[in-house]
Order: structure tokens, then C-alpha cells, then sequence
């Protein structure tokens, strides 16, 4: 994603990750994929599975939210984290990001806390300073017009409603109330979807996690 590990930094025009995801199977000559997004990643594959279901086989996400339907504590630590940054510098930020709560199970394996540590001092801050321009993903249409919208993805993606807490973390099943957020009436478009919880994932999969089912 742009601003991240060793890609360039968004510029002042608005752009899609989708979008950019899109183009980078297209340039590999991808036709259609299983998507999987971890975190951020998440947001950008659901998004992704909804601007284009014609390529995506399966989608798989771990610990992640809905675009537009923010987890409330964590929005509350970004701005923390981006006043930190803005005041006291990207060492600071970077220091205070480690810190959060959500990154409790990594600190507590040293090989994952090592990269974690390592990941974090190679960011360079660019989105706790500025204003990702990002263009949002209008929503998925419904009825007659969605299955109109997706008649060439064939059986590989049969649209059909599902409802989805926004804000329902990797800890938290989704057959049971959201116990981190609230009915956010937002709609995903899945097929055979299912949830598999994590126990003590926190924001990443712990080293040694083993998925059955």
C-alpha cells in the first residue's frame, strides 16, 4: 500500500488501494486470486472483493473493520498516536504505537515483538502527518441492481446480503453480539462466507496459530 514498507507515498490525487491492488494482479498477468488482508490490509481486500468480484476466488480477512465504520478505541489511539507524532516526532509516535493495546500479544513473544519493533522503525510516519487522499468506495448496491452489478462474476461470487457488526475484532465471534462496537448496519456481499475467531490474536496473527475447519 502506498506510504508503507518500500512503496512510494501517496501524492496530493485521489487514488483507490483497490484500485492499485486491481492494477498490480493485472501488471502480473493474475486473472483472479484469493485475496487475504491482515489489519488495514483487511479494509483494502474487502473493499477490493466489492469493486471487483470478477477476480477474487475467496476472501479472507483477520482483525480488520469496515472503510467508513471506524473501531471507536482504535480511532481514539491513532489520533493519541498522530498528536504524538505532530508534537514530540515520528520517534515518539512510533514509541506510542508499540504501546497500544492492540499489539498486547505480539509484545508478549519476543521473535513477533522483534518485528513488530523492526516494521514500526522502518515506517516512515507519513500518514500520522497528513491526510491520506483516498477515494471512498461508493456502497454496494442491492436487489435486482447488485445481481445486475455482478452477473459476470459468475458462481464464483452469488451474491447474497449478509450482516456484519462493523467494528467485530478478531477476539469476538461473529454469531454473537459485537461486544466492541454497535450495529452499524453496514452489508458485506459473501458467498459460503464463514468466521473463524482467534483467540488472543490482537492486531496479528501470533506466530504458531494453526486455522482447522
Amino acid at each position: 500500500m502506498r506510504g508503507y514498507g518500500r512503496s512510494a507515498l501517496p501524492g496530493d490525487a485521489l487514488f483507490s488501494p483497490a484500485d492499485d491492488l486491481a492494477a498490480l494482479l493485472s501488471y502480473l498477468g493474475i486473472a483472479h486470486a484469493h485475496v487475504l488482508g491482515l489489519s488495514r490490509g483487511g479494509v483494502v481486500a474487502i473493499d477490493f472483493a466489492l469493486m471487483y468480484p470478477q477476480v477474487t476466488d475467496t476472501l479472507i480477512v483477520a482483525d480488520t473493520a469496515l472503510r467508513e465504520f471506524p473501531f471507536k478505541a482504535f480511532g481514539e489511539f491513532t489520533e493519541a498516536v498522530k498528536s504524538a507524532a505532530a508534537g514530540a516526532g515520528i520517534d515518539a509516535a512510533r514509541q506510542r504505537w508499540q504501546q497500544g493495546a492492540l499489539f498486547v500479544p505480539a509484545r508478549e513473544q519476543p521473535r513477533v515483538a522483534a518485528r513488530l519493533a523492526q516494521m514500526v522503525g522502518d515506517y516512515s510516519g507519513w500518514h500520522w502527518l497528513h491526510q491520506e487522499p483516498v477515494r471512498v468506495l461508493q456502497p454496494p448496491p442491492t436487489g435486482a441492481a447488485c445481481n445486475a452489478r455482478y452477473a459476470d462474476a459468475g458462481d464464483r461470487w452469488r451474491t447474497r446480503p449478509a450482516r456484519v457488526p462493523g467494528d467485530c475484532r478478531s477476539r469476538t465471534s461473529a454469531r454473537s453480539p459485537c461486544k466492541q462496537g454497535r450495529d452499524t448496519r453496514s452489508w458485506a456481499y459473501v458467498q459460503h462466507g464463514r468466521s473463524c475467531v482467534l483467540q488472543r490474536a490482537g492486531a496479528g496473527v501470533p506466530c504458531g496459530t494453526r486455522l482447522s475447519g
